[in-house]
């Protein structure tokens, strides 16, 4: 493998673990109907995706971040 491949497969593992802790995090806030901390929520490689998990959150708990 690659160096280039194998760093691509570093950053596909490590968006499966973050939407799995994202996931976590949007299921958790549907029950408690609370907004975790912007710093709890995990980063993905994916500015879009990290984009729908905030609006996600936001529409589950029915709050909204305030500096959005």
């Amino acid at each position: 493998m690659t160096g280039l491949g194998l760093e691509r497969l570093i950053s596909i593992v490590e968006d499966h673990a973050m939407l799995v802790t994202a996931l976590r995090i949007i299921m958790e806030a549907a029950e408690t109907k609370e907004l975790p901390k912007e710093s709890a929520i995990p980063l993905l490689n994916d500015s879009l995706v990290n984009e729908d998990v905030i609006k996600t959150l936001e529409l589950v708990t029915g709050k909204k971040y305030e500096d959005r």
